[in-house]
């Protein structure tokens, strides 16, 4: 493992390179991990065609970052993995804005997951007892 510490655009990084060989190569940026690809070398003569006034750095998203699941138009989906404790609506139901929908038990705290915005319950997706994955459809809505 190499230590590095490096300057872009006047910012200071401490960088730890773990394998040159790898592919990619696990590099730390001021104690956060991230994956760089590295292109094929360039030769000599293309490399001073191509010198910059200002280098630029290219950095992967962090490793460790969760991404935020997609929902579709209308769907309220799990915040959490947990268990559904209680559904408070049926299909027809209308609601309004923030009101409780069910409740979610995840790592022994109960969450109550609310109506992003007045309107219909169109589809209930989820029943008492059942467990849930972060980002599962709990519920349709339509306004």
């Amino acid at each position: 493992m190499k230590k590095f510490k490096i300057s872009v655009n006047g910012n200071w990084y401490e960088v730890e390179i773990k394998d040159l060989d790898e592919s990619p190569i696990s590099v730390l940026v001021d104690g956060e991990l991230y994956e760089v690809e590295l292109g094929p070398e360039i030769p000599d003569t293309e490399a001073a065609e191509r010198v910059r006034e200002e280098p630029e750095v290219l950095i992967s998203e962090p490793v460790l970052e969760v991404s935020k699941p997609v929902a579709a138009a209308g769907e309220v989906i799990a915040p959490m993995p947990g268990k559904i404790l209680a559904v408070n609506v049926e299909v027809g139901d209308r609601v309004q804005h923030k009101e409780v929908l069910c409740t979610l038990e995840a790592m022994k705290m109960e969450n109550e997951i609310m109506a992003p915005a007045p309107g219909v319950v169109k589809e209930v997706r989820v029943a008492e007892g059942q467990d849930v994955l972060y980002g599962d459809g709990l519920f349709v809505m339509e306004s």
